[in-house]
């Protein structure tokens, strides 16, 4: 199944570590098949976000489509009954919101794509906390 191929986690988990690791004041990349982070000096990379058609608002965009695939993983992961996938994916939702905190601080002077990201990372709490509850229920039975 489509959504259960290690491929396709492997990519979805790749995209959480890569927001894990986004430090103050950075902002993403967009245009590859994984985020990036963009490391450029910051006239530079105004200069060349505007030139490579990255915003605020693609990178929320991007950030959704991510987290739209994730609830579709997790909903078929819980129905396969895979805890490992399920645990892991937790784990490094968890650590990404780190990094989405400094994204949304990157962005304090755009309201819209700081409120955009603050309510990313209201989802991501909320998957996470399904997840902890299917955890706790799976676990608990298998004991």
């Amino acid at each position: 199944m489509f959504w259960s191929s290690n491929r396709y986690m492997d990519n979805i988990i790749i995209d959480l570590k890569i927001l894990a690791k986004i430090p103050q004041h950075a902002k993403i990349l967009t245009r590859g098949e994984h985020i990036e982070i963009d490391t450029r000096h910051p006239l530079l990379q105004a200069c060349m976000r505007t030139i490579e058609r990255e915003s605020g608002e693609i990178t929320c965009r991007r950030l959704t489509n991510l987290l739209d695939d994730i609830y579709k993983w997790c909903s078929n992961a819980i129905q396969d009954n895979n805890i490992q996938y399920i645990q892991q994916i937790t784990r490094d939702m968890q650590l990404a919101i780190v990094g989405l905190v400094n994204l949304k601080n990157t962005y304090y002077l755009d309201v819209v794509v700081q409120s955009k990201i603050e309510r990313i990372i209201e989802k991501i709490n909320e998957q996470i906390k399904k997840n902890n509850k299917v955890l706790f229920i799976k676990l608990r039975h298998s004991i």
